[in-house]
C-alpha cells in the first residue's frame, strides 16, 4: 500500500475533479453557513480566514467570494498546487496539529470530516489548542464531525459511484471498516480511471477518528473557548441524537 503522501500525489488531480463535482452544492451551502456563523458570532474586527485541510480550494475559493481575506493549509503539496491555481492566497503545507504560522484569524475553518483524520483524543486536543493559539481574541472556528454513533452504525456499508469528465471515467467502490485501533475506522476506497482508453487504479484508505460530541465540546472548553455551540445542520439547526453530523462553532 503507497503512503497516504505518494497517493495523494497521484489522485489529487482526480480529487479535485470528484469533489468539485460531487459537493458543488454543499461547498456553496458550507460557505454560507461560515459566513453567517462569522456575521453572528465572530467579535474580533477582521475578516482574515485560515481553512484547515483546504485541500484543493473549492470551499475556499467561495469563502473569498464572499469577502474574507483567505489563506489555506494542507498536509498534501499536490492538493495545495491545485489550489493556488484557483485562488490568489498564502498557502502553507503542514499538519493540523502542529503548525505554526506567527499570525492571528478571524476563522479557522475545518470542514467535510477532516477533524476526524486526529484519531485520538491527545491529537484532537493538540489540533483545538492549536485553533486556539491561531484565533484572534473573540474569533471562531468552525468545523464538523460526523458522530461517533452514527460511524459505526455504517461499519460494512458499502458505495459505488460513477463520475464522467470528457475523455475522463472514474469508478469509486467505498467501504466503512472498523479500524485497528480503538475508536476509528477506516473508509477503504478503491478507484478505477480510464483515460484515452487506458485503465488503471488506485485504493485510497482513510483512518478516522471516533468521537461523541459531548467529548468534543469538552475538548473545547479545555483549550479555552469561552463558548461552544453544536448544531445539527448548515441552516444552524438544533443538534439532536438523529443528526448526522454535528457542526461546532468555538469563541475564544
Amino acid at each position: 500500500m503507497q503512503s497516504a503522501m505518494k497517493l495523494y500525489k497521484n489522485l489529487a488531480r482526480f480529487y479535485d475533479l470528484i469533489y468539485s463535482q460531487t459537493f458543488r452544492e454543499f461547498h456553496e451551502k458550507y460557505a454560507q453557513f461560515v459566513f453567517e456563523a462569522y456575521k453572528k458570532f465572530c467579535k474580533s474586527k477582521g475578516k482574515d480566514l485560515l481553512e484547515v485541510a483546504c485541500g484543493t480550494g473549492e470551499l475556499l475559493r467561495r469563502l473569498k467570494k464572499l469577502g474574507f481575506n483567505v489563506a489555506g493549509l494542507d498536509l498534501s503539496n499536490e492538493m495545495i498546487k491545485i489550489a493556488k491555481k484557483k485562488i490568489k492566497a498564502n498557502f502553507y503545507v503542514a499538519d493540523m496539529k502542529d503548525f505554526s504560522l506567527g499570525k492571528n484569524f478571524d476563522v479557522i475553518v475545518c470542514a467535510f470530516t477532516s477533524m476526524n483524520y486526529n484519531l485520538n483524543r491527545k491529537e484532537l486536543e493538540n489540533t483545538l489548542k492549536n485553533f486556539y493559539t491561531h484565533l484572534k481574541q473573540g474569533g471562531i472556528t468552525v468545523f464538523d464531525m460526523p458522530p461517533k454513533k452514527f460511524l459505526e452504525k455504517r461499519i460494512g456499508n458499502q458505495w459505488l459511484r460513477v463520475f464522467e469528465h470528457g475523455d475522463l471515467e472514474i469508478v469509486r467502490i467505498s467501504q466503512l471498516e472498523k479500524g485497528e485501533k480503538e475508536n476509528t475506522v477506516r473508509n477503504v476506497m478503491m478507484y478505477f480511471f480510464k483515460e484515452k482508453g487506458k485503465v488503471d487504479f488506485e485504493i485510497d484508505i482513510h483512518e478516522h477518528g471516533l468521537f461523541k460530541v459531548s467529548e468534543v465540546k469538552k475538548l473545547m472548553k479545555k483549550c479555552g473557548f469561552k463558548k461552544v455551540y453544536v448544531f445539527g445542520g448548515l441552516n444552524f439547526e438544533k443538534y439532536t441524537v438523529n443528526s448526522n453530523r454535528a457542526y461546532f462553532l468555538g469563541v475564544k
